[in-house]
């Protein structure tokens, strides 16, 4: 699947890993991933990174949880040891993340 811009789902995922990997150990935000990749002309709105997320997520290469503070309400996401496995290159690449991008 190619987005407006003409990057692959699979490149704004190994995109998002890098995101996670530059915060690890903490979590970062979903807002944030999503200002992050406009920031580097990947056209990439919230639901999008949702998606995402939730691809990642199920993957168990990434951790999210939702948080709600004074009424508004993110998703954090945090790379877990299987996702940094995967960007170190010490487990198979997966086609559904693409690293070099």
């Amino acid at each position: 699947m190619t987005t407006i811009e003409g990057h692959t789902s699979r490149e704004i995922r190994g995109r998002i890993m890098k995101i996670l990997k530059l915060n690890y150990p903490h979590q970062t935000g979903d807002h944030l991933i999503a200002e992050i990749l406009v920031d580097a002309q990947y056209a990439c709105t919230p639901p999008e990174v949702q998606t995402h997320l939730s691809y990642l997520s199920e993957k168990e290469y990434i951790r999210t949880e939702k948080a709600s503070c004074l009424g508004v309400t993110r998703v954090l996401a945090k790379l877990m040891p299987k996702g940094i496995d995967l960007i170190e290159g010490n487990i198979p690449p997966d086609v559904g993340v693409d690293l070099n991008g």
